[in-house]
């Protein structure tokens, strides 16, 4: 059971990572605005989306893990792949909104009028990009984890709770996109958060889990893998 320990321990950090970004993200772009503070929170920005990328890695690491654990069933591998392409998305969403949007603040704050406009609506469509690429985050993610969470179903690898939430969260993300959550940036993050506490959960779990845990027919498949 060392690749269930490996994983939970890949979840519980790349979870981890993601709050503190979520902490250490600037939360506003009034300082980003300011002459006198934008290299300070440009550098932040930086460091913030650096971390995210990284804590997105080591969870989809611990989400492969938790693939693995789930006998590699259909539609656990289904909620793998779709995991993967919202891991993509999010990982453009950071790099659009860590690194090029600062780049492209920097001319609109500094380079003198008309050249300033130009940047300006190209900062705009950057950040309308962040948003898009936030947005199919949330709504891939949600899906894969309505998918584990029927799996763990029907395996009964890890307790009922942990599923029922992920059941709940994953409709409710779409839910709450569909009905206009995503042009609230605040409404959004909210979202990711219980997202990210259900891989906590999931992954305290997977750490957790014992070999006699695991039923019969699910043990013999990993065990013999």
């Amino acid at each position: 059971m060392k690749d269930n320990r490996a994983g939970g321990i890949a979840l519980i950090a790349g979870t981890i990572g993601t709050i503190i970004t979520l902490i250490i993200h600037p939360s506003g772009g009034h300082d980003l605005f300011a002459p006198d503070k934008f290299a300070h929170t440009a550098a932040m920005m930086v460091s913030a989306h650096s971390l995210a990328i990284a804590s997105m890695s080591i969870v989809f690491l611990g989400a492969l893990a938790l693939t693995r654990c789930l006998a590699l069933n259909r539609i656990a591998i289904a909620a793998l792949v779709i995991y993967g392409f919202a891991s993509a998305a999010v990982m453009s969403a950071a790099t659009v909104d860590g690194f090029v949007g600062p780049s492209v603040l920097r001319h609109v704050i500094f380079d003198k009028p008309p050249a300033s406009g130009q940047w300006c609506i190209l900062f705009i469509y950057s950040e309308l990009l962040n948003e898009a690429f936030a947005q199919v985050f949330v709504v891939a993610s949600a899906v894969a984890i309505v998918l584990w969470s029927a799996s763990i179903l029907k395996t009964r690898l890890l307790p009922l709770g942990s599923a029922i939430y992920g059941l709940v969260l994953g409709v409710g993300s779409v839910v709450a996109i569909a009905a206009g959550a995503s042009g609230n940036a605040h409404a959004v993050h909210l979202v990711m958060l219980a997202q990210i506490i259900w891989f906590l959960l999931v992954g305290i779990l997977l750490w957790r889990l014992k070999r006699n845990d695991l039923p019969t027919a699910v043990e013999s498949r990993v065990v013999g893998r």
